[in-house]
Order: C-alpha cells, then structure tokens, then sequence
C-alpha cells in the first residue's frame, strides 16, 4: 500500500531516454513498466555489456539503470568503470546500479567511479523516482560549475564553487570538494589544503577530504606529510579498500626514488580490491621494475578476468607476452 501511495505522488520524467542493462527479461520488463508509470517512455533494452557498449555509442541516454550482476564476463561495476574510462557517458546521463547484493555500497567505494545511486532489489517506481528527482535537482544546483568546467575554464569554477558556498544549502560539501579539485588542477596546493581541511573541520570522517587532503601534500612535493595521511585511510574502516589512497603512497614512494616499494603497495591494492583493472597496474609495476614473476602473476590474472570481455585490453596480452618472452 506504502508503494502505491508512494507511486502516485511521484514525480514525472517525460522527455528522458533510458537504457536498461539485465540479462533477466523479466527484470527488463518490470524496471520499463517502473520507468512507464515515471512517464520516461523511451527505452532501450540490453542484456549484455556488449550490447549495453553498442547502443550508449550510437545514441545518448540521460539514465541508464542497470543491474549488477548481469551473469556474464563483465559485472555492472566493471562496464560502468570502462565507460567511465574510455569517456563513453555523456556528462549529463545518470547512472544507477541495481542490486540484490546489500552489501555493493562497500564494493562501490572500494572502486575509482562511483554511480550516481544504487537502488536494492526489489526497487519500485517511486525508489527510481525518488533518486532521478534528487540527482537531477544537484545537477540544477551545480549547472553554474558543470558549465565552466565543460569550458574548462577552472577559474571561473571556482568563481561559481563560492557563489554556492555562500548559499550554505545542502549542495555546500559538494561544492567544496569540485573547489578543491579544481584548486589541485590549478597547483594551488596550499588553498586545497585549506579547503579539504575545513571540510575536515565539519565532518572528520570525510575519506574524499582525507585523500584531497594527501594528494595535496603529494602536489607540494610533501611526501612524507601524504603518505602519513594516505596510510591513515587504508588504515580506517571508511577507507581500508580505497585504492586512490594506495596510489597516493605509490606515487609518493616514486617520486622519492623508491620504485621497488612503490611496486609492493600497488600490489597490496590489487590484492585489497582484486578487479582487472588494479591487477593491471600491479603487472605493470612489477614489469618496469623487473619483477617479470610478479608481473607474470599479475598480468595473467588481468588477462583471464577480462577474456572475451567488453573490458579487455589488448595491450595486456601483449604485455603478458613481452613477460614470457623476456622470462626465456
């Protein structure tokens, strides 16, 4: 009863093109009929991440949902990275994983893309409703950003970062890490300092602050400051499987000449988070600093996980090959 109610006060979306990805027809069925009674009639339908790639090429979507578990070579985690990656998503098109697994929001941020929502099953008409309404009411709200930085006009970001600070609403703590991203890009070090820290100040619990926080200091030339910070993420609860944070005391431990024990943190990561993607950063490590064993170890695993695989890479097979053929 609950959800009828809750249906009937939804708001409409009409004028958005949708893209379902499940392998299940089923689902496929009742996620359109969902999007139907959201008054979203244009929808496409995939069953695969092949067929998922195919279709987000040739038209644009504003929402895609689709399901996590797509019982393939491709999981609905690792399409959205490699969409992500290869720039395939337009800046303005939603992405919403959904999953009966409750225990994704520890998988989502162990990763380095994050969708936009998750919903879990079973998600209804007005769930969908409810997350495409507060998305595309922070996509109004940072439009004045969005636009600059579609520009890449970083100044002008961050002119429109602080007319939205001083409305102090409930946009300010993302308005305050666009600022100090955008201040990293410019190499305005000490003013992202500034601003991770105060985001720090309202709430310590913040990993994305931490970590702006370590890649600061990284920027600086602060090596020992950002390794210090970035191990106490990997050491926290909120942040013991965020690779960005291993990466920072990688880049740190290079750029102090150390590439040997570089190469031993990018592997703890892959172990941490064990995706293709991280397995392919350790195989490479081990590759430059001639561990060719390790990155026989490493580059295989990458190699088997995305075989026959939208995410597969050719430059991992060869790779892979130059190790076997450089090992004798």
């Amino acid at each position: 009863m609950r959800g009828a109610m809750a249906i009937q006060t939804a708001p409409s979306f009409p004028g958005i093109q949708a893209l379902i990805i499940d392998d299940m027809s089923v689902q496929q069925s009742t996620l359109k009929g969902h999007l139907s009674m959201l008054g979203i009639g244009k929808v496409d339908l995939a069953s695969t991440a092949e067929e998922a790639t195919k279709l987000i090429k040739q038209r644009r979507y504003n929402l895609i949902l689709c399901d996590y578990n797509l019982n393939q070579k491709t999981d609905g985690q690792q399409l959205f990275e490699y969409l992500r990656d290869n720039s395939l998503l337009p800046a303005d098109c939603l992405f919403f994983m959904i999953t009966a697994e409750s225990t994704y929001a520890s998988v989502a941020a162990a990763t380095e893309h994050n969708p936009d929502a998750y919903l879990l099953k079973p998600a209804t008409a007005a769930d969908i409703g409810d997350r495409l309404k507060n998305q595309l009411e922070k996509r109004a709200a940072l439009l004045p950003i969005s636009q600059k930085q579609l520009k890449d006009d970083l100044p002008g970001v961050l002119v429109e970062c602080d007319k939205l600070l001083a409305q102090q609403n409930r946009w300010f703590m993302q308005a305050l890490q666009i600022k100090g991203q955008t201040l990293l890009k410019l190499g305005k070090n000490d003013e992202a300092k500034a601003v991770y820290r105060a985001a720090l100040e309202k709430r310590p619990e913040l990993v994305w602050a931490q970590l702006g926080l370590a890649r600061a200091h990284k920027a600086a030339g602060q090596f020992d400051e950002a390794k210090h910070l970035a191990q106490q993420i990997i050491q926290s609860r909120e942040g013991e499987k965020n690779v960005a944070a291993y990466d920072v005391v990688a880049e740190a431990l290079e750029a102090q000449g150390d590439p040997q024990a570089a190469m031993w943190v990018l592997r703890d990561a892959a172990t941490v988070v064990p995706s293709a993607r991280r397995q392919r950063i350790a195989g490479e490590s081990a590759y430059r600093n001639g561990d060719l064993d390790t990155a026989k170890e490493f580059l295989n695993k990458a190699t088997k996980a995305t075989k026959g695989s939208v995410i597969a890479q050719p430059q991992d097979t060869l790779l892979l090959a130059q190790t076997l053929v450089d090992l004798g």
